[in-house]
């Protein structure tokens, strides 16, 4: 094939010149100058600095959107389970989370309620009232020495680790801002290892208060927070952060 294309180029070149085969002669190409590939090679790096940046939101916007569609179904598979029960997960048996000195953080107790289902073998996990990817939706949360299983996942491998879907069920005939307890999930941090500042007051329950507070009743001073006597429940955003504004939250 090549062979014939370059007789047809020789034959139209003979043709064009107008003189003997003898004569007819491929003239070489010109190469680039040393200018000319320092300048190309500046204007790809150029590009690819622009590109780059582009990039990475693009994937952590996709990331994000991922949480915010994990939220959604497990906020909607806590709905289910008020529905068959008469409560939210963890309403019941508070006495098992970290808030009241129990051992389960709120992810956990999530985790057990949600992906229990007492006729199949085994029993946990499974997708009962919320879809569930086994190997990618719960995951050991490591803190220094210690392991917490079966924590949920926010889908978000951006950083190169999930973390973990915060989850704080209201504590049932209780009043006011103090029905939710950030102890229920302090064991978790921030994905750069840093304790949780909740709303930049601090990390502790009186700051987590002031970031759960409702002030569409009485402004600053609210003693409402939102969803009462229901639940709340906050991921990560972009900034990889607990406690600000980048916060995914379901209701409020």
């Amino acid at each position: 094939m090549l062979k014939t294309v370059l007789k047809i180029e020789l034959q139209r070149r003979i043709r064009a010149s107008g003189k003997p085969n003898s004569t007819v002669q491929f003239l070489p190409r010109k190469a680039f100058t040393l200018v000319e590939l320092i300048v190309v090679i500046t204007i790809i790096t150029l590009l690819i600095s622009i590109l780059l940046p582009a990039l990475s939101k693009a994937n952590k916007l996709a990331a994000c959107s991922r949480t915010r569609a994990r939220v959604s179904e497990l906020a909607a598979g806590c709905e289910a389970y008020h529905t068959d029960n008469g409560y939210y997960p963890g309403q019941q048996y508070h006495s098992e989370l970290m808030g009241d000195g129990g051992s389960f953080t709120g992810s956990q107790w999530l985790a057990k309620a949600l992906f229990t289902n007492p006729s199949t073998t085994p029993s946990f996990p499974q997708a009962r009232y919320a879809p569930l990817r086994v190997g990618d939706d719960l995951f050991d949360y490591q803190d220094g020495g210690n392991t917490y299983p079966n924590t949920i996942s926010d889908r978000d491998d951006s950083t190169g680790t999930p973390m973990p879907i915060l989850y704080y069920p209201a504590r049932l005939g209780v009043s006011g801002l103090g029905q939710y307890k950030v102890g229920d999930n302090s064991v978790y941090k921030n994905s750069d290892g840093s304790d949780v500042n909740w709303g930049g007051n601090g990390t502790g329950q009186s700051a987590f208060e002031q970031y759960i507070k409702d002030r569409r009743f009485g402004g600053d001073a609210s003693t409402t927070p939102y969803r009462p006597q229901q639940f709340l429940m906050i991921a990560a955003g972009m900034d990889r952060k607990y406690g600000t504004k980048d916060d995914i939250r379901y209701g409020w």
